[in-house]
């Protein structure tokens, strides 16, 4: 979708506050992360939708589109895909009134760690460890995200972890 209107289906999903995810990609070159974000929260049963908005090319549309989803005032997440210098998680994070994560396409691109005060968001790379983290985060308020979740018992934060810094991880706590 490109247009800051959010459809019919969409209010109504999220109306219900059983939490909804909206996915935003910097542009479509990012479209391999996005069908394997879609497949895993599609896994959990998380209602979403996908925009694509550049915060470099239209830095407005962004704010105007994240302001669209603040009225709705619910249970709610944004995840940023965005590679290069991200400057999407930093502009989606100091607009929305919910959680944002940052999910780049690339291995290793923490340009999102450096977002400018005022914005927060957390970094989580695998597609998986987003559907994960979400599930769990809605389970608060989604009584079927938490029997999904209860059903899906693994590790999030270490599934989430490439394998290299989780070596040297181990060694640095002891963990």
């Amino acid at each position: 979708r490109m247009g800051t209107t959010i459809d019919g289906k969409v209010k109504d999903l999220i109306a219900k506050k059983g939490g909804f995810t909206m996915l935003i990609a910097g542009s479509n070159s990012d479209e391999q992360h996005i069908a394997a974000l879609h497949a895993e929260l599609d896994r959990f049963l998380l209602p979403h939708d996908v925009a694509v908005s550049s915060a470099h090319k239209m830095p407005a549309r962004t704010e105007a589109l994240v302001h669209a989803y603040n009225l709705l005032g619910s249970s709610m997440a944004f995840v940023t895909i965005a590679g290069g210098l991200d400057a999407l998680s930093g502009t989606v994070s100091y607009a929305a009134l919910n959680l944002t994560i940052s999910s780049p396409p690339e291995k290793f691109n923490t340009t999102c760690l450096q977002n400018p005060p005022g914005s927060s968001n957390i970094y989580i790379r695998s597609p998986g460890g987003v559907a994960r983290f979400l599930a769990k985060y809605y389970g608060g308020v989604n009584p079927v995200m938490r029997s999904i979740r209860e059903g899906h018992k693994t590790d999030a934060l270490s599934e989430s972890i490439p394998h290299e810094f989780r070596n040297s991880m181990q060694a640095n706590t002891g963990c």
